[in-house]
């Protein structure tokens, strides 16, 4: 039963931290090509700090709202919360924390912009590539099992 647990808890970190991964690299590409429009070749590492830690509290939600492994019983509502805690912990992270404060307003927006279509992408991704993948493997197995 111990062990069970643990590697349930073990998987769950490597997921979790799969996702933090993913959502801190982009937000240090983004911050990456903006700081070399405002002629600036280094990051602060106090910036670098808080943007893994906005990531992981996020990805930390993010898997509690769509837990591995589940049917989701509530997508929608799951995906509006998740919606808002992106935006509270990425965007509202940014202006409080200044992420990208010598950015000119048109960067910002480009920015922005992109913030969308990413999690568009993570979402689609997450939410309707891999659960086909995974509806396509549960079809054969039924199909087999009646052999």
């Amino acid at each position: 039963m111990r062990g069970t647990s643990f590697i349930r808890f073990y998987r769950w970190g490597m997921e979790m931290k799969y996702h933090m991964g993913l959502y801190f690299s982009g937000l240090v590409f983004m911050k990456a090509i903006s700081d070399g429009v405002c002629g600036e070749f280094s990051m602060e590492t106090l910036h670098l700090i808080q943007m893994l830690l906005v990531c992981m509290a996020f990805a930390i939600a993010e898997s509690w709202l769509f837990p591995s492994g589940e049917e989701q019983e509530q997508l929608r509502r799951n995906t509006i919360w998740w919606t808002i805690l992106a935006h509270v912990a990425f965007v509202g992270g940014a202006a409080i924390m200044g992420w990208f404060s010598p950015a000119p307003w048109w960067m910002l927006l480009i920015l922005l912009v992109v913030f969308e279509l990413s999690l568009g992408a993570m979402w689609f991704g997450f939410h309707v590539a891999l659960k086909q993948d995974s509806r396509q493997l549960n079809k054969q197995l039924r199909a087999f099992q009646k052999q």
